[in-house]
């Protein structure tokens, strides 16, 4: 696997603390300590400048099959549910990260009223369309690159709903076509290089 994991995660924790020890050593400002971790619980990690969580859309993501392969343009049941589980992987952990994630469901509906005719990841501004209708800050396409049962990898890139601008991409190699090698692989991204690298640009 790629390994490219970013900064830590516990700055703004630090400071926090350095600030709380300053604060409370001044006699007469305890007051401004219950104001600081008042405001260290009340404005979420990834919020945007006026104190309201991002809202991210994550569409469904795509499987690309080489096309010397003889199932190049069919998708199993279970090739699905792994496709599935990979996008329910990333909307749960950035809603665990403070995002306004949009339910799956939602997602879904948005999709098949927007009729896209080409692969989400390349429909020239049909994902930023529908994320559009969810009210989304930013949308995440995602699509899975199948060589072989041993050679695939995933990727992910992150937009600007309004700009069109790449928030963030990330991607990683699966050795092997398993459901513990897809769950492997998107909790890997997750923890060493998107999760990161959205909230560096938030």
């Amino acid at each position: 696997m790629i390994i490219n994991g970013g900064a830590g995660a516990n700055k703004v924790k630090v400071k926090a603390a350095g600030r709380l020890t300053t604060v409370a050593g001044h006699a007469g400002h305890r007051w401004l300590v219950v104001l600081a971790v008042a405001a260290a619980v009340a404005v979420p990690a990834c919020a945007q400048a006026g104190g309201t969580p991002i809202r991210v859309a994550v569409l469904d993501v795509e499987l690309l099959k080489a096309d010397y392969l003889p199932d190049a343009h069919t998708i199993t049941e279970e090739e699905r549910h792994r496709l599935d589980l990979v996008a329910e992987l990333i909307r749960t952990r950035l809603r665990a990260e403070g995002y306004d994630v949009v339910p799956a469901a939602a997602t879904r509906e948005a999709i098949r009223e927007a009729k896209p005719l080409q692969r989400l990841h390349a429909c020239n501004g049909c994902e930023r369309g529908i994320a559009r209708r969810l009210s989304a800050d930013w949308v995440l396409v995602g699509w899975v690159q199948f060589v072989s049962n041993l050679i695939l990898n995933l990727n992910i890139v992150a937009l600007d709903v309004e700009t069109g601008s790449s928030v963030a991409h990330a991607f990683v190699d699966l050795r092997g076509n398993t459901e513990r090698t897809w769950r492997h692989a998107t909790t890997y991204m997750l923890d060493h290089i998107l999760v990161d690298r959205l909230a560096a640009r938030r």
